[in-house]
């Protein structure tokens, strides 16, 4: 699948969609699906939404959701290095920030902190070396200033 002068390989699963007020931003290159969306865009009002229609491998996120923070001039508030098993959420309120780590494999995950962040149901410092045992769940917190 072409996006942005890059190919990349789908796997699993490829939907066959049809485009009305969307912009297709790339389409399948091979099978009996050639030539359809494979990723649109459709704006209304003050928002954007995408439509994936394929399982991709991680490569095309990076370069993806890359490029959509960078438009968006996003900052990064990164609370570890990146692991692709992992899956780290926030949420925000007045006095905290949380984030929700989640191991998403069948085998424990090393992460590495960059942040000194508090465990919410200890109420524990957090080690900046990390080890979530399978299917592992983590809800933790920065106190703002």
């Amino acid at each position: 699948m072409p996006f942005q002068d890059h190919f990349f390989e789908t796997k699993d699963y490829s939907a066959v969609i049809e485009a009305k007020s969307a912009q297709v931003l790339g389409v399948y290159q091979s099978e009996f699906y050639h030539g359809t969306p494979a990723i649109t865009k459709n704006c209304f009002g003050r928002g954007t939404a995408y439509y994936l229609a394929a399982r991709t491998s991680h490569d095309f996120f990076k370069h993806f959701y890359g490029q959509l923070a960078s438009e968006l001039n996003l900052t990064e508030d990164a609370i570890a290095k990146p692991n692709p098993e992992v899956s780290i959420q926030g949420r925000t309120n007045a006095e905290r920030d949380y984030y929700f780590i989640m191991n998403f494999s069948e085998q424990e995950q090393q992460l590495t902190l960059v942040r000194n962040v508090v465990d919410l149901e200890t109420n524990q410092a957090v080690p900046l070396q990390l080890l979530l045992a399978p299917y592992e769940v983590r809800v933790v917190y920065v106190a703002k200033k």
